[in-house]
């Protein structure tokens, strides 16, 4: 459901996430990426910029827990760009518990464009595939719209160390309560 990508623990992998992905990448710690600095922290077009990130990254311990995911950069539908450059493309984050949607909303910190019923649906749909696959109680997924208009997975986390962004928060807690107590 998401780009082809690459879990290493380090540095000696390189050669083959180049055979496997080829470049463009982004790559991210097991946890979190470095997005927040900007595109060039996480983006890397050749095997020297791939390797100065993926050794930044598995450094970061906190970021990291000693992985780091390597994944194909795909073209995103590109709405704006944040303050640091980096592209802000359309891109939701749903939180569901036991594949039960919880709360959904835009990921970027700017005023979120309209869904259609279709879209939502689509998006919705997929957010649920994913927490059926991955079979882990509570689960964030984020879900981008291609420049083609299709819609794709772009990853999976621990919904405990996601960022809220436009997610209603007492929306979410609520229903946590709910399914939790």
């Amino acid at each position: 459901l998401t780009p082809k990508s690459m879990v290493i623990d380090g540095a000696e992998q390189l050669d083959l996430v180049e055979r496997e992905l080829g470049y463009p990448v982004f790559i991210k710690g097991a946890v979190k990426s470095d997005k927040e600095i900007g595109w060039n922290a996480v983006v890397a077009y050749d095997e020297s910029e791939l390797r100065s990130i993926v050794e930044r990254i598995l450094h970061q311990q906190e970021r990291s827990r000693g992985k780091a995911i390597v994944r194909k950069l795909v073209q995103l539908n590109v709405l704006d760009k944040a303050p640091n450059g980096f592209p802000v493309a359309r891109e939701y984050r749903v939180f569901l518990y036991k594949s039960e949607v919880l709360a959904r909303g835009f990921y970027w910190d700017i005023e979120p464009p309209p869904l259609t019923l279709q879209e939502d649906a689509e998006i919705l749909h997929l957010a649920r595939t994913a927490a059926h696959l991955i079979d882990t109680p509570y689960l964030a997924v984020d879900i981008a719209q291609l420049s083609t208009g299709e819609w794709i997975v772009i990853e999976v986390g621990d919904a405990q160390f996601c960022g809220l962004s436009h997610v209603p928060v007492l929306e979410l807690w609520s229903k946590v309560k709910n399914f939790t107590f």
